[in-house]
């Protein structure tokens, strides 16, 4: 019991899994859950619901924007952007890039961002986050 106690007190490591924020991440290589594809065989065509997920890794903490782009997208089409199972907000979904939405302060470590198809349908290839 004494060194189950010892491990406990100790520090934790820092995680290190995710991929580093701020950056452009391509929407083909969501990660969560690793190597789950719809039946149409990609994590980029986004309808019904469908959601496609990253693990990141925040070096310094604070505040990033969280932005989508598509190159194909129906009229109205809409997505919600989750930041740790917690929605940040929607945005209405064009070719081209959406509007940005702001993270709350995430502190140093991984953290998950997930698209979520809402409306519509739309291609999804590139999540932008940016330090704010």
């Amino acid at each position: 019991m004494s060194g189950i106690a010892d491990i406990l007190a100790s520090p934790r490591s820092a995680s290190t899994y995710g991929l580093p924020i701020p950056a452009t991440l391509t929407a083909s290589s969501a990660n969560v859950p690793p190597a789950w594809l719809w039946s149409d065989g990609s994590n980029t065509q986004m309808h019904d619901y469908k959601w496609s997920g990253f693990s990141v890794l925040v070096s310094n903490h604070g505040t990033f924007a969280v932005s989508l782009t598509a190159n194909i997208a129906t009229s109205g089409a809409q997505a919600e952007i989750l930041i740790d199972g917690n929605s940040i907000g929607t945005v209405m979904v064009k070719s081209g890039n959406t509007s940005a939405l702001s993270t709350p302060t995430l502190l140093v470590g991984s953290h998950g961002i997930l698209v979520r198809s809402l409306t519509g349908t739309f291609n999804l290839t590139q999540v932008v986050v940016q330090a704010e």
